[in-house]
């Protein structure tokens, strides 16, 4: 959904109220000292839209990956229906194929993200794509991010399945600290309730007072799961 009025706001499980959303306009490197410094490359696991390059600057880079190819033409082709990714200031491009897939590919031929945030968002449907929350996949994802301060941020909005307890699992099996928000009354046009778990090594990144201030407690409804390649139980985590 595209806010007629505002059409580089970002929107739905996205807005300004979202954890993502708190983390990319009060991210600390736009306030950073040297130049090189003052911007983002983020990762996106999932196109949809194109929400997500609302939040870009000029100096930033986005790369989406998207499976499938309606989605990228309805997002990003050149008879779009959306405007997010034409209109973002950023510099993006959109890698085609499954992303757990096309990360391991990168990885393969020595090109690392270098994400600063890297956005896994491919849980709110009923299908849950389990390759993409496994210590395997965490472990691909960790050997693209940047530095010790760079977030993994999932979004985990879904009505039926909670995926918390895995996220929890993964991030302890890799010791990274965990910080939860729920906005569950978005003040922003068009926003919806959402729930984000953000992920990161250094603590640091995730006390900025935007995320702090916002943050829940954490509370599992049942202990937290490894998911690994060679084992998982989407039954353990039904609501």
């Amino acid at each position: 959904m595209q806010a007629a009025n505002s059409l580089r706001t970002a929107t739905l499980y996205y807005g300004p109220s979202s954890g993502i959303g708190l983390l990319l306009n009060h991210h600390p490197n736009y306030a950073a000292t040297g130049p090189e410094q003052r911007h983002l490359r983020m990762g996106v696991i999932g196109l949809g839209v194109g929400t997500l390059a609302t939040y870009g600057h000029p100096d930033d880079h986005i790369r989406f990956y998207e499976m499938n190819p309606d989605v990228v033409r309805f997002a990003a082709g050149s008879g779009a229906l959306f405007s997010f990714v034409k209109d973002s200031p950023a510099s993006l491009d959109v890698v085609l194929g499954d992303a757990r897939i096309s990360l391991e590919r990168e990885l393969a031929s020595g090109s690392p993200g270098k994400f600063d945030v890297l956005v896994v968002d491919a849980f709110s449907g009923d299908s849950i794509p389990v390759h993409l929350l496994t210590s395997e996949a965490m472990s691909v994802y960790l050997r693209h991010l940047r530095n010790a301060q760079s977030v993994i941020a999932f979004h985990i909005s879904n009505r039926n399945i909670d995926l918390l307890p895995v996220v929890v699992g993964l991030a302890q099996q890799y010791q990274l600290q965990v910080e939860r928000i729920l906005a569950k009354n978005p003040q922003g046009e068009a926003e919806l309730p959402s729930y984000w778990v953000l992920t990161a090594a250094d603590p640091a990144i995730l006390n900025i007072p935007a995320l702090a201030t916002r943050a829940a407690p954490l509370r599992l409804a049942s202990p937290p799961r490894l998911w690994t390649d060679d084992y998982s139980n989407l039954f353990d985590v039904l609501r």
